[in-house]
């Protein structure tokens, strides 16, 4: 395990490309989608960021939702996947660095991406399919656009966290994101309640939270600890 102020990564000498500098391109990429958004979508960009707190924001976002189907969402969602990616990288490294030398850290990424995305689509053809079971329009229903504003915000924090924790050489920074991503998680389960637009019962909706957004988290983190004991 990396020390307290060791460096999570180190450049690459000789002038070659190794796993900083993959890194360093990788934030760019971030920092250039982010710009996208504060720049073509400055007062929506806003709206989600505030959405998950905000009841006002949170309604207008309702209001023009027919507008806010479009690239930022995608862009949005890019900036979440990407982040959320490259911190779970970062966090099997620091405890699980055993696992490095199994594989190359860019196959390792893209394995750790893949599973991402795999999460996010899996979230939302379920979603999709209780707008089918409820007979309600994809488009309408508040849920999405709460999930949506959940996204941007950690997404955002998460950037600023990843930039600090790698460029002052204190890692733990990146541990400022559990309680951020915890207030959000709290935030968006309450909004999500409040919101029930498909009439759920409370106990349903519990085992919805239970079983789709927190316990495959801790699966995971149960199969990364037998698959780290094997390789002891």
């Amino acid at each position: 395990m990396y020390g307290v102020n060791n460096p999570l990564c180190y450049p690459t000498s000789g002038g070659k490309f190794g796993e900083m500098e993959g890194i360093t391109l990788l934030l760019l990429l971030i920092f250039v989608l982010i710009s996208i958004l504060c720049f073509f979508y400055r007062q929506r960009y806003f709206l989600q960021l505030t959405a998950l707190f905000s009841r006002r924001n949170f309604s207008q976002l309702l209001v023009k939702r027919n507008r806010y189907l479009d690239p930022m969402s995608v862009i949005g969602s890019l900036v979440y996947g990407l982040g959320q990616s490259l911190f779970c990288y970062l966090v099997l490294k620091y405890f699980f660095p055993r696992i490095f030398a199994l594989q190359s850290p860019y196959i390792l990424y893209l394995f750790i991406l893949g599973v991402v995305m795999f999460d996010f689509f899996v979230k939302n053809a379920l979603l999709r399919w209780h707008c089918f079971l409820y007979d309600m329009s994809w488009k309408s229903i508040p849920e999405q656009y709460c999930k949506t504003s959940y996204r941007f915000a950690s997404g955002t924090c998460l950037f600023v966290l990843l930039v600090l924790a790698l460029y002052t050489g204190y890692p733990l920074i990146l541990g400022l994101y559990l309680p951020f991503l915890g207030v959000l998680f709290i935030a968006k389960a309450i909004k999500l309640f409040k919101l029930n637009s498909m009439k759920r019962h409370p106990f349903h909706f519990f085992v919805y939270l239970c079983t789709l957004e927190i316990l495959p988290y801790f699966v995971g983190i149960k199969v990364l600890l037998i698959f780290d004991k094997q390789l002891v």
